[in-house]
């Protein structure tokens, strides 16, 4: 499906809020939560902070938003360093220059977010560091992740087993960990067992090793599925063990009743996409057919690659070809990537495909918003026989900024803050950072309000437990969940953020009401601004137009000096596709560009001297 035309993505991308599922967008979320507890070595000291970088839509611009708190000093330097937790590691970016007090925000794209790069931040290999005179190697520090739910797989058969066993009977299972390691969610598939499943469990043990019951999964089979979810709470060390590679998964039958099949947990740092697969799924009628299987899709964290797996259990007959479509639940859409290659004996498929992250962005965004499914095609039912909808594990990702002009009415104070919260694609939980300073005192209560900017709401969730609540600067770190006591979260929760009508109140005994106030925004970030790695101030209008262009551009250029310097064109890779020097005295109001000999694609045009530069992206088609 290579060949697919250009004009089909770019409708689909278009197309891209009819097809998904309403509360997961296509942009996604890393943060940091910074301690001295995380420098190599250890720094002792009560400073901490908050850092969000948003992945916008078209996935080449990071919106950057940090506040830090309690250091020893001004900070001296913030820069993005190359390094997994534990290490140290080379910087890679350098986020000094947009350092405002206790706060840094910023925009990056072009060869700052390379494939490469990006990469990285969404495999979690960079940190951010904050450096102070007092510590100049760094005061406190931070590990940007994904906010996600971690997903896990295990293909299961006999050969595992540390017992003998004479059995072709295979299976698959998509298994998931909230990010408050508080549920575990199940979907496996078993085929070609002896008998029905009497029992299944999740063991500690590694490959080749038989160890004990850590998860009872028992109550979820249902013929040879099993699908649900668990609560994991009092399961101590279940996470650093799935980590480890130490868990497995054992399915039992009466023939064989240590277990038939058996299969070890793994992970990586894969985008995660799982489903249930079945003809109920299909929209149209199946004949002749009570087939069910597991669906795992994973995208390379470079977004280059698509990874697609699934096992089918009780189909009529083989299947003959098997497709990732579009389209929402229940409706019926083109094919985007042809995995029938992939077939494996007719009941499952292994396929990779290469994806065009520039020409092929539809397909991406369309997996981020539930728009994709695999359908399974056999002889009998050849318009497909079994389908299964697509769902992310990374949790959709909101982010606020506090001050006192949001309060209503408006506060006077110098204080300010900022957060993120992202929630999980099951809607069941929310997990919340807000750091805030500059206070004119302790913080006597803190809140999420239902109501949106401008408004005054009632309380839906108290933050207060969160805060120290000692100090004019305070930080929350924690989850609001449906497991919660006192207010469990609710989907209506879930709606209330999705229409932006969540805030944050932070209140003190001067401002009773509420001293500072940010408003919970859900894509309203920079991610619509035109994008620059340095300040700007130089620059009081760029504009580039046509955009998109076939050839012919103009760029006009309001500035407050004369400017003189360089023109650079970058791709997606961060390579220099064509550059010019602007001499001293250039009209810029009216500069000619000709892109003509360019492939059609994303490309950023930079214009740049020694102190200042400014990026903004266009399309050649």
């Amino acid at each position: 499906m290579k060949n697919l035309n250009l004009l089909f993505f770019a409708i689909l991308l278009m197309l891209g809020t009819s097809l998904q599922a309403a509360h997961l967008s296509e942009s996604l979320l890393v943060t940091a939560r910074l301690s001295g507890s995380q420098e190599v070595p250890a720094v002792a000291t009560n400073a901490t902070g908050v850092a969000s970088f948003r992945l916008n839509a078209s996935k080449d611009t990071m919106c950057i938003d940090v506040i830090t708190i309690g250091l020893s000093g001004p900070i001296t330097g913030i820069h993005v360093h190359d390094g997994v937790a534990g290490t140290n590691g080379g910087v890679v970016l350098n986020l000094t220059s947009f350092v405002n007090g206790n706060r840094v925000s910023a925009i990056i794209t072009g060869s700052d977010l390379s494939s490469d790069k990006l990469a990285k931040y969404l495999s979690g290999g960079y940190y951010l560091n904050v450096h102070t005179t007092a510590n100049p190697s760094g005061e406190i520090r931070g590990q940007l992740k994904l906010e996600t739910d971690k997903g896990f797989k295990a293909e299961l058969d006999a050969a595992q087993q540390t017992h003998t066993v004479t059995s072709t009977a295979t299976g698959l299972g998509a298994f998931s960990v909230s990010l408050a390691q508080e549920k575990l969610g199940v979907k496996l598939i078993a085929t070609n067992l002896s008998g029905s499943i009497t029992a299944a469990h999740l063991h500690y043990g590694e490959v080749g090793v038989a160890g004990g019951v850590a998860v009872d999964l028992s109550s979820m089979i249902n013929g040879n599925t099993i699908e649900g979810t668990v609560d994991i709470t009092a399961v101590a060390g279940l996470m650093d063990s799935l980590m480890a590679g130490k868990v497995y998964v054992n399915i039992h039958t009466a023939a064989n009743p240590s277990g038939e099949i058996r299969g070890q947990l793994t992970t990586n740092n894969n985008l995660f996409f799982d489903g249930m697969m079945d003809t109920g799924q299909e929209a149209h009628a199946v004949v002749n057919s009570s087939a069910k299987g597991v669906v795992i899709v994973e995208v390379s964290p470079s977004l280059d690659s698509v990874f697609t797996q699934c096992l089918i259990d009780s189909l009529s007959g083989a299947i003959t070809a098997a497709h990732l479509h579009t389209g929402a639940a229940g409706v019926n859409g083109g094919v985007v990537i042809d995995v029938t290659s992939g077939i494996i004996g007719g009941i499952s498929v292994k396929a990779t495909y290469a994806l065009n992250i520039v020409t092929e962005l539809g397909i991406l965004n369309s997996l981020l918003t539930g728009g994709i499914y695999l359908n399974a095609h056999t002889a009998a039912n050849p318009m497909g026989e079994a389908r299964g909808q697509l769902s992310r594990l990374a949790r959709e990702g909101y982010v606020v900024t506090l001050d006192g002009a949001q309060e209503v009415p408006a506060v006077t104070t110098s204080a300010q803050g900022i957060g993120i919260v992202s929630i999980d694609r099951g809607r069941s939980n929310a997990h919340y950072m807000v750091v805030v300073s500059g206070l004119s005192g302790n913080i006597t209560g803190a809140h999420f309000h239902n109501a949106a900017a401008g408004a005054n709401g009632g309380v839906v969730y108290d933050l207060s437990g969160s805060f120290t609540m000692m100090g004019t600067e305070d930080g929350a770190f924690g989850y609001w969940t449906d497991l919660d006591a006192n207010a469990a979260f609710t989907t209506a929760n879930e709606v209330m953020f999705r229409n932006d009508e969540i805030y944050v109140n932070i209140h003190t005994m001067a401002n009773a009401s509420g001293e500072i106030r940010g408003q919970v925004l859900r894509g309203a970030n920079c991610n619509n601004m035109t994008t620059s790695t340095n300040r700007q101030e130089i620059f009081e209008k760029v504009a580039l137009f046509p955009n998109p262009t076939s050839g012919q551009m103009t760029l006009a250029v309001s500035s407050t000096i004369d400017f003189d310097g360089q023109l650079m064109i970058s791709n997606t890779l961060g390579q220099v596709v064509k550059q010019e020097i602007i001499p001293q005295g250039t009209n810029l109001s009216n500069y000619q560009i000709n892109v003509s000999d360019l492939s059609n694609g994303l490309y950023f045009l930079t214009i740049k001297n020694d102190t200042h530069d400014y990026t903004i992206r266009f399309v050649k088609n």
